[in-house]
């Protein structure tokens, strides 16, 4: 279902912030804060049931995720280390992976315990940015916790051609294979149950990667300022054909995989944009 005619006229300022609020709403800019994003608020629900609360993936290493902060969340760019993490234990097993998350509790509750000694000591302003920070520690705790509860639950098995193929190194100059790859394991995380919430940007305004295997060796935004010229409008048709086509590729391959009485695309909510 296309969905057009969207306007988000408060605090943009200008169309490259579009990102920062194409699934939060927020009103950015002018000192405002962001607010929690859509991934985010499903993740919450989601996060219970799932090895990782969710995923966000980024050709930019620029998220579309927010937490309930306002805090833009990190993003991975190589899909080779994604897979790593979901799919390969650590090295040392499941022991040495309890240890570090032993010593990584242990450093929480000494943040924890220096921070609610400064709380006391500090104006109203600098509480609500420590509140901030808290809220970001608090998390990490209970992703702690929750890494814990699975380490005695053995990751999936993936098959020799699966593992290599996704975890290649895949280069960015070729946006087509990058892109597939990224989606490839977006649909290996969906069905392994790993996570139930993935964002994946493919560049943001101004960074939307070139298409050299195409012959456009310019970015979209570059080619969205085409003045009238037929020739860059043509491009940027192209360009703007190719990127559907991949995401229309996504689609077909959650058709592919079975999931009980019909495919995985049945029991998946995709939100292109």
């Amino acid at each position: 279902t296309p969905l057009s005619g969207l306007h988000h006229p408060n605090g943009i300022g200008h169309h490259h912030n579009c990102q920062s609020i194409w699934l939060t709403g927020g009103e950015v800019g002018q000192g405002k804060r962001n607010r929690i994003s859509l991934d985010q608020l499903i993740a919450e629900k989601t996060a219970p049931h799932t090895r990782f609360d969710s995923l966000e993936l980024s050709n930019t290493g620029r998220s579309l995720a927010w937490n309930r902060d306002g805090i833009q969340l990190p993003a991975e760019t190589k899909p080779g280390e994604v897979f790593r993490r979901l799919f390969e234990a650590p090295e040392g097993g499941a022991d040495e992976e309890r240890r570090a998350l032993r010593r990584r509790g242990s450093v929480l509750d000494a943040v924890l315990d220096e921070a609610r000694a400064l709380d006391r000591k500090m104006g109203t302003e600098d509480r609500t940015r420590l509140d901030q920070y808290l809220t970001a520690v608090r998390e990490v705790e209970i992703r702690t916790e929750r890494a814990d509860q699975w380490l005695d639950v053995p990751r999936p098995e993936v098959d020799a051609g699966t593992r290599a193929r996704l975890t290649r190194d895949v280069p960015q100059t070729d946006p087509g294979e990058y892109f597939r790859t990224v989606y490839d394991l977006i649909v290996l995380t969906f069905e392994t149950d790993m996570s139930r919430v993935v964002t994946f940007s493919t560049g943001d305004e101004g960074k939307g990667l070139p298409v050299p295997e195409l012959g456009i060796n310019q970015t979209r935004h570059a080619l969205s300022h085409h003045n009238g010229d037929p020739d860059q409008m043509e491009r940027l048709t192209q360009s703007d054909l190719f990127n559907f086509e991949q995401f229309a590729w996504f689609l077909d391959r959650l058709q592919s995989v079975e999931e009980g009485d019909g495919s995985l695309l049945d029991s998946t909510v995709a939100l292109y944009g």
